[in-house]
């Protein structure tokens, strides 16, 4: 399928006016590209490595927020620290 006629449906799929058969081929299509640019892992242990290195990414991502060990409480007009 052309550039051409995926702009047009994807248009039209948008508009909500593709027919059935245009939809059809519009996500045959993308289907077939979507599979066409994965990559696969080899093995399950390469699946493991990859998923691991992902979290270990997302973890020095989030900001680390300094907290008290002591729980903080407020009674009446003054602050108890409990040990």
């Amino acid at each position: 399928m052309n550039q051409d006629r995926i702009y047009i449906l994807i248009q039209k799929y948008r508009d909500n006016t593709a027919s059935e058969a245009e939809e059809e081929a519009l996500l045959k299509w993308y289907r077939q590209k979507a599979y066409q640019d994965a990559e696969f892992p080899e093995s399950e242990d390469a699946v493991g490595d990859f998923m691991l290195s992902r979290l270990n990414n997302k973890i020095k991502q989030v900001p680390i927020i300094a907290l008290s060990t002591y729980p903080i409480f407020s009674c009446n007009y003054h602050h108890q620290r409990i040990v």
